[in-house]
C-alpha cells in the first residue's frame, strides 16, 4: 500500500520517540489504532487534528508537512532561519549566548557584529574572516588529536626497543644503547606512522592530518630533542593561524585610527 504523505508519517514517529503508540495516542487525545495509521502512512489527519498534535508536540504544521525542516512554532524564528540559512539549533545558541550572563557586557557580539563590515564594497572580508578563524580552530582541534596519536605511536615503540635492548642483556643508562633505541625508534615511528594514514580506526580529517605531519617529517627529519629549532608540529601551523586569522581582522579596525605620517 502507498505510504500517503510519508514525510508526515517520518516525522509523526520521530515526535513519538520512545513512547509506546498507547502512550502516544493518550498524550494527543487521539485513539491507539489511529497513531498506527498516522505511522504507517495509510491516514493523514485533518486540519483540526494537525493543529492539535502541532501543538501538543511544540512543533509547526509546517514541519509535520514537511514545508520546513524548523520544528519551531516560533514564526520569526522561522523566518531567521529561512533569511540566513541558520538552523534552529544555531539560533538557539546564539539567542542563548546573548541573554547569557556570560555575555552581560555584550562584546561577544560586538566583536561579532564588527567583523561584518558595513562600511566596505566588499562584505566577504568579514564573513572570510569568521570562515578561516573557524577553519583554523576546527583544524587546530583535529592536529591535536593527529598529534596525541602519533606522540603515543612514537612512545609505544621507544618502550619497545627498551625492552629488546634489555632482553638482549645491554643497559640502558649506556648512551650508545639510548642512542641506537632512538635510531631504531625513528626508524620503525617512519613506517608506522604512513600506516595511520589509512587506519579507518580514525577518522578522515584526523588521518588527512597524520599524513601532512608525516610530510612535514619528510622534509625535516625528526629531531630526537623535541626542542631543537628544526622540529615542526602541525600544531603549531594552525596555532599560528589562528592567531594571524586574529591580527590580519584587527588591522581593519586599527586602520580609521593611523595618523599617516
Amino acid at each position: 500500500m502507498e505510504r500517503k504523505m510519508p514525510i508526515f508519517a517520518d516525522r509523526f514517529l520521530e515526535l513519538r520517540g520512545k513512547r509506546t503508540q498507547e502512550e502516544f495516542a493518550k498524550f494527543l487525545g487521539i485513539s491507539r489504532p489511529t497513531v498506527g495509521f498516522y505511522e504507517s502512512g495509510q491516514r493523514i489527519p485533518d486540519a483540526l487534528v494537525l493543529r492539535q498534535i502541532a501543538e501538543k508536540c511544540n512543533v509547526s504544521a509546517d514541519y509535520l508537512l514537511g514545508l520546513t525542516d524548523e520544528k519551531t512554532p516560533d514564526q520569526d524564528i522561522q523566518a531567521i532561519c529561512k533569511k540566513t540559512g541558520l538552523s534552529e539549533r544555531s539560533l538557539a545558541q546564539i539567542i542563548y549566548a546573548k541573554e547569557s550572563k556570560l555575555n552581560c557586557d555584550g562584546l561577544f557580539f560586538e566583536l561579532l557584529n564588527n567583523s561584518i563590515p558595513t562600511n566596505t564594497n566588499d562584505p566577504s572580508i568579514g564573513f572570510s574572516f569568521l570562515g578561516w578563524f573557524l577553519e583554523c580552530l576546527f583544524n587546530y582541534k583535529n592536529s591535536l588529536e593527529a598529534k596525541h596519536i602519533l606522540h603515543e605511536l612514537s612512545d609505544r615503540l621507544y618502550e619497545d626497543e627498551l625492552k629488546k635492548m634489555e632482553g638482549q642483556g645491554k643497559s640502558t643508562a649506556d648512551e650508545s644503547v639510548l642512542e641506537e633505541v632512538a635510531q631504531n625508534t625513528h626508524r620503525r615511528f617512519i613506517a608506522e606512522s604512513h600506516k595511520l594514514e589509512s587506519d579507518a580506526r580514525y577518522p578522515k580529517n584526523i588521518r588527512r592530518l597524520i599524513s601532512v605531519q608525516n610530510r612535514i617529517d619528510k622534509a625535516f627529519p625528526l629531531c630526537i630533542n623535541p626542542h631543537e629549532d628544526l622540529f615542526i608540529e602541525i600544531t603549531d601551523i594552525y596555532r599560528d593561524r589562528i592567531n594571524q586569522c586574529i591580527l590580519t581582522e584587527l588591522s581593519f579596525y586599527e586602520q580609521p585610527y593611523r595618523v599617516e605620517p
